[in-house]
Order: structure tokens, then C-alpha cells, then sequence
């Protein structure tokens, strides 16, 4: 014979049934509403396009009009871009695109031989620099190197300017360095 077993109290199923907890709950509620939200706009939307094409079957609206879709300019009628196009209003402008290819050369620049007084004069020749301003990171050693000499003639020639630490030189400074 065949012993009867008898499930333990609760019907030996774990308490809680599908939802488990309150987070589960509201996942599934919130798929339902979007569910029926769904259905209502759908429904709202199929009665409309209806009653638009029974009033409007002659004036050759297309499935797309009838969706509220302009086709010319592919938004929805009455929205403000839109609106914005079918009054002749533009947005604002775009970014600039790529450089176009380079134009033809101009015409030759005119020449004066050496010596006449015609045009422009040439302009003098610049005699070698004998200052240097600091700029931000400089050193006394990185301009030496610069001019071929050694900082200590630079420090030798500019005590004054530089004052009495040779390591402290300030953007801006004129020094002498020939």
C-alpha cells in the first residue's frame, strides 16, 4: 500500500506567488499603463483618421496627411518647425563647411631695380639683435645657448636688470646679450 503524505502546513508552497517584492510590482504596472496608453492613443488616432477621410475623400489626402505628417516638410502639421517653414521662416545657420579649393594666382607684384627712386624702397636690413626679451620659461643658460655665449657674460652685462640672483630672470625683461 501506498502511503498518503500530507503536504506540510501552507500547502508547502513559499509565500509571495509571482511578485515577490514591490520593485517587480512595479515594473509589471508600469509595462500594463504604457499597455493601455497604447491602445487608447491608437484607437484615438484610427477614429480621427476616419472621420477625416469620410469628410475628405475628395480632397486627396494621403495616408502620410492623414497621420498628421506634411510631406513637404516632413514634420507634423502644426508643429512650430512646421509652422516655421510654411511661413518662409528660416532656423539659425548651420556650421561653416570645409575650405573650398584655392582661387587663381594674382597678377605679379611690381619690381624696381636697385637703385630707383620708383615704388617702394627696399627696406634696410636689420642689424643682428643685441636685446632679447624673456619670455616665460626662460633661463639665463637656454638664451647663452641661444647666442652662442655663456650666461655668466649675460649676468656680467646685466646685474643691473637681473639684480643679485642670476636664477631669477622675469618674463618681460630687456637683456643685453652682445
Amino acid at each position: 500500500m501506498a502511503e498518503e503524505t500530507t503536504p506540510p502546513e501552507g500547502g508547502g508552497k513559499k509565500k509571495g506567488g509571482l511578485f515577490k517584492n514591490k520593485k517587480s510590482l512595479y515594473i509589471v504596472g508600469g509595462i500594463a499603463l504604457l499597455g493601455v496608453i497604447f491602445v487608447a492613443v491608437h484607437s484615438a488616432n484610427k477614429s480621427a483618421a476616419q472621420s477625416a477621410g469620410a469628410s475628405d475623400q475628395s480632397s486627396g489626402l494621403t495616408p502620410s496627411d492623414m497621420m498628421g505628417i506634411n510631406p513637404s516638410t516632413g514634420y507634423l502639421y502644426g508643429s512650430p518647425a512646421d509652422n516655421a517653414a510654411s511661413n518662409g521662416q528660416v532656423g539659425p545657420a548651420g556650421p561653416a563647411g570645409p575650405a573650398g579649393p584655392a582661387g587663381p594666382a594674382g597678377p605679379p607684384g611690381k619690381t624696381t631695380l636697385p637703385g630707383s627712386t620708383k615704388g617702394h624702397p627696399h627696406p634696410k636690413p636689420k642689424p643682428p639683435a643685441h636685446t632679447y626679451h624673456v619670455k616665460p620659461g626662460d633661463t639665463l643658460s637656454a638664451i647663452a645657448a641661444r647666442f652662442h655665449t655663456s650666461w655668466q657674460h649675460i649676468y656680467a652685462m646685466n646685474k643691473t636688470v637681473i639684480g643679485k640672483n642670476p636664477n631669477m630672470i622675469h618674463p618681460g625683461q630687456k637683456l643685453k646679450v652682445a
